[in-house]
């Protein structure tokens, strides 16, 4: 707004003006924000009310500056001076604030590294009493299913395996009747409750199958509808690589990712998601590396066991290794125009 101001009040053109458009509502939105954020901190909540008075008298200051102009008047020095003591008033209420979070920050990480000196102790009690529970049950058990083998009967052996394998069978077919398509019963014998087992075992993997490739559907066709949404409407190239980046990434669980657009025989970077500066390749040719690979033969390419140091994936307290990198090509016309590349922590299925 400030920039506006003085671009308009040294040269007349209200073109300057542009920036000032708005500039007070998006000001006022964002002190309501952090407003809304520190409701639990007192010091916050009178900061940031001094600073929607500070905003609010100098864009007054602005809006008056900016009549006497549209007047053909002179604005005074007085009303400059006004603004700038507004300004810098502005400045030592931010630098408050910050200062202000910058100690509740060092507070809450001393609290959670004190709470953190307890965690070993406590893992290794819980630790010594699942073994010392362990043991007793493990007795209790082993000693019950003894007593019961030495008296049981000859006779009853035979029936009681009749008996198990018929509950097995019917917690199979109640396992998949609940939607439990993985699981599976061996069931060696020849008679008729194991030809049943396989019958069951057939039902359950031909099911499994089934709802696997309904599931794996709906997840590409809503990926393919919010993919779609994402595209709607005038966006620059970098602005729609970003959307289009942004939208794929959550639905993948991916934590990492480049796109690149074939222009003149190589692949120029478009946009890319939590990717470090260092690691940005501006331009790949065709051929090198997996982006390069996928672009060159039209085929998705999945790298495995990423060596350290080739591409980490960063966060607040340090790096990590991606588990896979994955190069999509984009068709267009059933030519490649394109590769999407996508790193995750955690291996794609």
């Amino acid at each position: 707004a400030e920039t506006g101001q003085r671009g308009y009040l040294l040269s007349g053109d209200k073109i300057f003006l542009e920036p000032y458009n708005g500039a007070k509502q998006k000001a006022l939105t964002l002190v309501s924000e952090v407003a809304a954020q520190t409701k639990d901190n007192a010091i916050q909540q009178k900061n940031a009310a001094k600073m929607q008075d500070i905003i609010e008298k100098r864009l007054t200051i602005i809006e008056n500056t900016i009549n006497v102009k549209e007047r053909g008047g002179n604005v005074s020095v007085a009303e400059l001076l006004a603004g700038k003591e507004y300004m810098d008033a502005a400045r030592l209420t931010t630098k408050s604030m910050q200062t202000e979070e910058t100690r509740l920050l060092e507070l809450r990480t001393a609290d959670l590294n004190k709470l953190a000196s307890y965690t070993p102790t406590l893992i290794v009690f819980a630790a010594i009493c699942s073994l010392l529970i362990t043991f007793f049950f493990y007795r209790k058990v082993s000693t019950d299913f003894n007593a019961r083998m030495q008296l049981q009967q000859a006779l009853q052996d035979k029936n009681e395996e009749i008996d198990h394998r018929i509950e097995v069978i019917q917690g199979l077919a109640s396992q998949i009747s609940a939607g439990n398509y993985s699981i599976r019963l061996e069931e060696g014998s020849a008679d008729g409750l194991g030809s049943l087992a396989g019958y069951l075992n057939a039902m359950a993997e031909s099911l499994q199958y089934s709802f696997a490739l309904l599931n794996d559907k709906e997840w590409l066709q809503a990926g393919i509808a919010n993919l779609n949404d994402k595209m709607v409407g005038e966006k620059s190239v970098a602005d729609l690589a970003t959307d289009i980046l942004g939208n794929i990434v959550d639905h993948t669980n991916s934590q990492v990712a480049a796109l690149y657009l074939l222009e003149d025989k190589d692949l120029r970077l478009a946009g890319s998601y939590a990717l470090e500066e260092s690691q940005k390749r501006e331009i790949i040719t065709l051929g090198v590396g997996i982006t390069g690979q996928a672009a060159e033969s039209g085929k998705q390419m999945l790298l495995n066991d990423i060596p350290e140091g080739k591409l980490t994936i960063s966060y607040a307290s340090g790096h990590t290794v991606p588990k896979n990198i994955v190069a999509v090509p984009i068709f267009r016309n059933l030519e490649v125009v394109g590769v999407m590349e996508f790193g995750s922590i955690s291996a794609y299925t």
